[in-house]
């Protein structure tokens, strides 16, 4: 049951973005053209369109991974899961604010680290993407 309630919402939301995506970018010209020229339907998909609309798939898959891990601090509790964030919920209702401290600010490492990582992802996938300006 914690897996299912973990993955079934994330599960979704990328699979509508990484549909949403390819079919935004499949009606571009420069994919018709491609088409035209003779490459095949699926080369073209998976090597053109997918990469295309991979930049708002990489934001999602970010706010999804952020998603679980503050998802993860009830899910911990209702199921009695040891973990970070049954012991954030017990600090709390026991006042033990340096673990509070503690635990939030290592989530917030967590979050700005993985941010930081997805904006390296989205400079890979999209060279168009200025290095200079994303510093």
């Amino acid at each position: 049951m914690p897996v299912a309630c973990f993955s079934l919402g994330p599960t979704i939301s990328i699979a509508w973005y990484v549909k949403s995506g390819i079919l935004e970018t499949i009606s571009q010209s420069y994919i018709r053209t491609a088409v035209a020229k003779g490459l095949g339907r699926m080369r073209t998909i998976t090597g053109y369109a997918f990469r295309n609309a991979l930049i708002p798939i990489i934001t999602q898959v970010g706010m999804v991974i952020v998603d679980i891990i503050t998802g993860s601090l009830v899910i911990e509790t209702v199921f009695s899961w040891p973990g970070i964030g049954y012991t954030l919920v017990n600090a709390v209702l026991d006042r033990d604010f340096p673990v509070v401290q503690g635990i939030v600010l290592f989530l917030a490492a967590v979050v700005i680290a993985l941010n930081f990582v997805l904006e390296i992802l989205c400079m890979i996938a999209d060279p168009r993407i200025n290095r200079e300006a994303a510093a």
